[in-house]
């Protein structure tokens, strides 16, 4: 694709951008073509390996209605009968795009 004047069916994506596409065949020969259906992000950034493995695997981005509403019906967690560990140190090592946004 050409950087400087997008494609219609690219949904102006640049190179460089985590794009989701649908496949088009066009003909029995030659190169197949896509259609951008989704911009996903930046290839450089932090959260494109996770783009990528959720896309890869259809992992869902919401919630659904049911585990909202188990969710908003759940009681507050308590120390009854637990060990408080809070106040003991400690370290983790997370990859960058663990961060929150």
């Amino acid at each position: 694709m050409n950087s400087t004047s997008p494609r219609p069916d690219s949904l102006d994506a640049r190179d460089g951008d985590l794009v989701s596409v649908d496949l088009i065949r066009t003909r029995g020969f030659g190169l197949a073509s896509g259609k951008v259906k989704e911009k996903l992000g930046s290839l450089a950034s932090e959260k494109a390996i996770s783009l990528i493995a959720i896309h890869a695997h259809d992992i869902p981005l919401a919630f659904s209605q049911a585990a909202l509403r188990e969710a908003e019906e759940a009681k507050p967690a308590t120390l009854k009968g637990r060990e408080d560990w809070r106040d003991v140190p400690l370290v983790t090592i997370d990859p960058p795009d663990a961060k929150r946004p």
